[in-house]
């Protein structure tokens, strides 16, 4: 199973810059587009970049900072999407 881990650290900058929202929209994406066999999204403690605005998101062994949920479709579509060309037809794209 291919997994978006959102950082969701308690205490840490992640938690306080929307990444529930985040991780729900990535929940909902990945639903939309039919890759809910292939593809989890799940929190995950804290992944070392507390610094960086935004939540923290780990794409298969990818970081990526700055993930807002103004933002959030985009990198999926970018990130997600594009290792799975058979989803994503009906949904975000």
């Amino acid at each position: 199973m291919f997994e978006v881990l959102v950082c969701m650290e308690s205490n840490g900058a992640c938690k306080r810059q929307l990444a529930e929202e985040v991780l729900e929209r990535f929940q909902t994406l990945i639903q939309e587009n039919g890759l809910a066999e292939q593809v989890t999204a799940k929190p995950s403690p804290c992944l070392g970049l507390c610094k960086a605005d935004g939540a923290t998101v780990q794409i298969g062994t990818n970081l990526y900072t700055g993930v807002t949920p103004a933002n959030v479709d985009y990198v999926f579509r970018e990130y997600v999407l594009c290792i799975f060309p058979e989803a994503g037809k009906t949904g975000v794209g």
